[in-house]
This record gives C-alpha cells, structure tokens and sequence, in this order.
C-alpha cells in the first residue's frame, strides 16, 4: 500500500518540520518577517490539509468496489488521505500553540 506510504509520510514531514520552505525567510534578522511568516505558513497548511481531510472523506463515503486483482475494499486505499490528512492537522496545530 504505497498510497498509505506517502500520505503517513506527509505527516510525519510536517511532524519533524521537514516540509519543503523557504530557508531565506526562517534565516532573516527580522523576528516580524520570521513570525508573520510561520503564522501565514501555518495557516495556508491547515486549510490545505482541511481541505483534503475533507476530500478525502468524501471519496471514502462515495467510492465502492473492490480492487481486481486482491479483492481488498477500494476504501482501504482512500482511507489514506483523510487519516494521514486529520494526523498532520494536528501536527500543525500542536506546532503553532508549542510556538505561540
């Protein structure tokens, strides 16, 4: 289940604070500039991960079957999103209050 792979491993990217970013901005003297950008970052992401929390639980209400070749329930796989999605939620969020 490769699919789990990469969203798990999404979340865990947002965890350790390894997501892709500007270095230049976290490097700047300004603390505004640092700060202003952090809050607008984390923002951005909590939408973007809603977003796809949302998405995600929607295709797992609509989708059915199951796959040809295993006969595993296809939601197995779309189950994915939503809870990878709903673990860097919190990620981010921890991360924001830890900061605040």
């Amino acid at each position: 289940m490769l699919v789990w792979l990469v969203f798990l491993g999404t979340a865990e990217a947002i965890r350790t604070n390894t997501h892709i970013r500007l270095e230049a901005i976290d490097r700047s003297k300004k603390v505004w500039l640092r700060k202003s950008s952090r809050l607008i970052i984390s923002v951005l992401m909590v939408v973007i991960v809603t977003v796809c929390l949302y998405q995600g639980a929607y295709w797992l209400k609509v989708v059915k079957g199951s796959t040809p070749a295993l006969g595993i329930d296809i939601r197995l796989k779309y189950a994915a999103l939503p809870s990878s999605m709903l673990l860097a939620c919190w990620y981010i969020l921890r991360r924001f209050l830890k900061k605040a």
